[in-house]
């Protein structure tokens, strides 16, 4: 039994984290592989962050009844405070940044460091930095201001599928008074959106913490589980 934790971009190639009972398993998620699992409506706990990069395994790989840590875990996590948007984690430089996926538009806060992967984290297909290289205080503030003009904080994932027309970001940054450079990040997924069942196979694309084959697209959401597909689908034969 594994649960996700999810696709990371690190590398600028899309790995699939696992959790498992015995650790974390991670697997490269390149074009045309083939993947016999399925995915459930279950969750099990993903560990927490003990210190700075340190992802620190759940004990006791716990069932539970929604997201994706135990209630242990999240206590210990250095990141719980900066999940829910009342303080970062560490002393950094911070970027606040625009991206736009299908035609939903968000703003977010992230280490100006890691800024292209946290774009190619969320699926995003134009994305714009607006403020660079602030402490984290001034960047959730900034954001906080930005969302109180309109501008959401989330996307849902069953809303990335679809063609990106960029006029939508470009109006937004007008619309908030910045002058940003649009950068154009991945390309659109078009296909049916699914939260459980098999997975599409041999992958097509990846875009975010979506999979497709082409056809439809399944989304991984954090903590669920996987397991080895109990019925073999028509393509299989």
């Amino acid at each position: 039994m594994k649960s996700i934790v999810k696709i990371s971009w690190g590398s600028g190639k899309p790995v699939l984290k696992l959790a498992t009972e015995n650790g974390f398993e991670y697997l490269e998620l390149e074009k045309g592989k083939k993947l016999e699992y399925e995915l459930t409506t279950d969750r099990r706990c993903t560990g927490h962050f003990e210190s700075r990069g340190n992802h620190v395994a759940c004990p006791d790989f716990k069932q539970i009844d929604s997201g994706d840590q135990c209630q242990e875990c999240r206590r210990k996590d250095i990141y719980t405070d900066w999940r829910e948007g009342n303080s970062t984690p560490y002393d950094a430089d911070y970027s606040v940044y625009l991206v736009q996926s299908s035609n939903n538009v968000k703003v977010g806060v992230t280490k100006t460091s890691r800024l292209q992967e946290r774009w190619l984290e969320q699926g995003a297909e134009y994305a714009a930095e607006i403020i660079s290289e602030v402490s984290g205080d001034t960047a959730l503030e900034k954001e906080k201001e930005i969302s109180e003009e309109g501008v959401s904080e989330r996307i849902s994932k069953s809303t990335k599928s679809g063609e990106a027309d960029v006029t939508r970001l470009k109006s937004t940054l007008e619309k908030l008074g910045f002058d940003a450079e649009i950068q154009n990040i991945a390309e659109s997924i078009n296909c049916e959106l699914k939260r459980k069942g098999r997975f599409p196979s041999p992958v097509e694309k990846v875009k975010g913490q979506i999979i497709s084959n082409g056809r439809y697209g399944l989304i991984l959401d954090s903590g669920k589980v996987l397991k080895k597909p109990e019925q073999r689908g028509l393509a299989d034969y």
